[in-house]
């Protein structure tokens, strides 16, 4: 009689790096889960077993098609996976660090555009990343240097049906168990990552991403879709005429998109330095958003352009601009356009990184000035600097036909915040100035510095009694990409550990007098804020933008891209409709909504 150890022995003969790499990716995926803060608190044992076992079926079935080769070739396989899964985690881990979320299909196509980008991802790399890759060389020498017996790694095509089969099975009664208990779909990507990951681990949620890739492009509304989107607008908080309405009718306006600017450092000094000297004297006649935040999901700066002129959200997958460029939209420019406004957008990038030359001129901006009308006479960190940028700006903007709506944006304060020494006017001490947070203070410093000279040539050239500045950050900064370096930074700096992740918004006229409003608000928020300023009616934008008049609504929270809601006396059903906002939001984008409902868009 053959012995339970001999049955064993037999079952699992020549098995042993199939096992291992099983193994070891079950591992790594625990670590990447702590990592990135995907380990959720559960109350049983039952519900910690169960999502495991979830993790362990995805990679099983990754590795069940070794199965089908032998010897070297299965070896290769399986040793071509580990280095594969290992790469998309590290990758993973990086992108989270600098996004808040994870890569997805998407990313590939936005390759192209790390062109400018690769000091800020080498930033992004911690020690103990190299946890995902110490096993690789161990593993390449054992499993190709070394002499071995490979007559005992064989194809089985049994094996391959057991373990392709079997958690397959498993996944599908967990998919059942799941929707039953939370009425949702296990194998669907949530609106907070982390939790996805949790559920899945990284294996199964890059096996989601790719399905819902294909799922999610381009659509074609049904008609309870349709009617999903028409009932929102029905509902949606409805603006009115307040006591500024209409106080800048006919005045020019000009954005500037500051890049990565926060609201923890205005206002703020460091040993008698002012950090932010320009913008704490636009306080005196701004009024100035002290409860502001960002929008931005996976398409960074782009997201930022999409909300402040469409007011809608950006989609839950890749970026607008460059899955959907030529959607059509209500947006800021065509309003002001149908006012009278000529509108023109300036920005020192070439006009195909992030696509957006083509989306925004399908906007409706009249001109799309990008970096073939700039001399390129002073170039570090992310391209030109703003001290030339804004100089030359000056030029175009003074040329525009009046009024106008001029849309300009700030790059030298991008992440990894290397300022160039000779251009760091901060006298900080050597462990601050050499650590992120002082090239951060540095940066956003010479930033402010050329902020301030841009606007006194506008006052020269005669333009700024006339113009309206409204001045914002288009994403959280130093906090977004290295917050753990700021609270480990010691002696710390008290103000800097305001992790909120509030941005500033500024709504800035030489003869106003300055106000702060403390209702919370986002990107979203702005074109329903400024338009009514103008004198523009609610009727030219009311069922195309889905943010609020800051300015006169009654509700104090705001919605944020991952799904959450921060502000005051907001109920569960408030969250809840929020969330649904999101979803509306991606539905008008991949469908082109107004593109395919003209009436929306007046002419």
């Amino acid at each position: 009689m053959v012995s339970i150890k001999q049955t064993l022995e037999n079952i699992f003969r020549g098995k042993f790096y199939y096992l291992l790499t099983v193994v070891i990716l079950l591992v790594k995926s625990e670590i990447f889960l702590v990592i990135t803060d995907s380990i959720m608190p559960r109350n049983s044992l039952f519900t910690m077993i169960f999502y495991r076992l979830i993790h362990l079926c995805f990679i099983l079935i990754v590795l069940s098609f070794s199965q089908l080769l032998n010897k070297r070739v299965q070896i290769a396989f399986l040793v071509g996976m580990n280095v594969l899964v290992s790469i998309i985690m590290v990758g993973d881990i990086w992108y989270y660090r600098a996004f808040a979320n994870f890569l997805s299909f998407y990313s590939l196509l936005q390759i192209g555009n790390l062109e400018n980008l690769w000091s800020s991802i080498i930033a992004m790399i911690h020690v103990i990343d190299v946890l995902f890759v110490i096993d690789l060389p161990i593993f390449f020498l054992l499993h190709f240097v070394k002499n071995q017996n490979l007559s005992i790694i064989k194809r089985s095509n049994g094996w391959f049906a057991s373990t392709f089969a079997i958690p397959l099975v498993l996944l599908w009664i967990a998919n059942i168990m799941f929707e039953k208990k939370t009425t949702n779909f296990l194998f669907t990507m949530a609106w907070i990552p982390n939790q996805t990951l949790f559920y899945l681990a990284p294996v199964g949620y890059h096996i989601v991403d790719v399905y819902e890739y294909f799922k999610f492009g381009k659509i074609v509304l049904s008609e309870e879709q349709e009617k999903l989107i028409h009932s929102w607008w029905d509902t949606k908080e409805q603006p009115i005429n307040g006591e500024y309405f209409s106080i800048f009718k006919q005045k020019n306006l000009i954005f500037i998109q500051v890049e990565s600017l926060e609201s923890f450092v205005i206002g703020q000094s460091y040993q008698g330095q002012e950090i932010t000297p320009v913008l704490n004297r636009l306080l005196e006649h701004s009024f100035y958003f002290t409860n502001f935040y960002d929008d931005i999901n996976n398409g960074g700066s782009a997201d930022a352009d999409l909300l402040v002129h469409t007011s809608l959200y950006p989609p839950r997958k890749g970026s607008s601009f460059l899955s959907f460029p030529t959607n059509k939209y209500n947006s800021l420019p065509k309003i002001l356009g149908r006012a009278g406004y000529s509108s023109i957008v300036l920005k020192s990038d070439k006009g195909n990184y992030y696509n957006w030359k083509p989306a925004l001129t399908s906007m409706g901006f009249d001109k799309c000035y990008d970096a073939e009308k700039y001399k390129r006479d002073e170039l570090f960190g992310m391209g030109l600097s703003d001290s030339s940028y804004l100089h030359q700006t000056v030029a175009y903007i003074t040329q525009q036909q009046k009024p106008f709506y001029s849309f300009t944006v700030t790059v030298t304060s991008h992440s990894p915040f290397n300022l160039p020494q000779n251009k760091r006017e901060l006298q900080l001490p050597e462990y601050l100035d050499k650590s992120y947070l002082g090239g951060y203070l540095q940066s956003i410093h010479y930033t402010d510095k050329f902020i301030g000279q841009f606007l006194s040539r506008l006052d020269i050239a005669g333009v700024l009694d006339s113009s309206v500045i409204v001045i914002y950050g288009d994403h959280s900064g130093i906090h977004r990409y290295f917050s753990d370096e700021v609270t480990a930074l010691k002696p710390s700096i008290p103000w800097t550990l305001d992790n909120t992740g509030r941005i500033p918004l500024f709504i800035y006229k030489k003869e106003i007098r300055g106000k702060k409003i403390p209702v919370y608000g986002s990107q979203i928020d702005i074109m329903p804020t400024i338009l009514p300023l103008f004198g523009v009616p609610s009727s030219e934008y009311v069922t195309t933008s889905m943010g609020r008049d800051l300015l006169t609504t009654k509700r104090n929270f705001t919605l944020r891209v991952n799904g959450s809601c921060i502000g005051e006396n907001y109920s569960e059903f408030d969250k809840e409709k929020a969330i649904q906002t999101l979803a509306i939001s991606d539905l008008i984008i991949r469908s082109n909504y107004f593109g395919t409902h003209q009436q929306f868009l007046k002419k």
